[in-house]
């Protein structure tokens, strides 16, 4: 997994991501939310950036690129996604979606695994 978070780190922006969110905020709706022109234009740039990182990082189809909300969210899904009934979680860091993966969450369902050691 390849995870990159700009926006938690960088106080300012760079002049084009602000203009491109600008851009988004007057012509843009939600992805996936209507068959509108400005949702179908949403989706459009949402697979065009995707289809980029593909390319960037030489996946081979754009499908398996996802964009998650955070760090927690990315965490959660791969997790969620890979990690077998019965298996253990090793993290090189204490973050708190790999430390909740003992299934806090799950609402009330029986955990998918046991809590996993940590890497010092």
């Amino acid at each position: 997994m390849i995870y990159l978070d700009n926006a938690a780190t960088s106080l300012i922006k760079p002049v084009g991501v602000e203009n491109a969110v600008v851009n988004a905020m007057r012509s843009m709706a939600s992805p996936g939310r209507g068959a509108h022109a400005p949702a179908m234009r949403a989706a459009e740039t949402v697979f065009e950036c995707r289809e980029a990182a593909a390319r960037l990082f030489k996946v081979a189809d754009a499908e398996n690129v996802v964009f998650t909300m955070n760090a927690t969210h990315a965490l959660n899904i791969a997790i969620r996604s890979v990690v077998k009934p019965g298996s253990r979680v090793l993290a090189q860091q204490r973050h708190k979606a790999a430390q909740n993966a003992d299934g806090r969450y799950n609402r009330g369902r029986k955990p998918p695994f046991r809590r996993g050691e940590y890497a010092q």
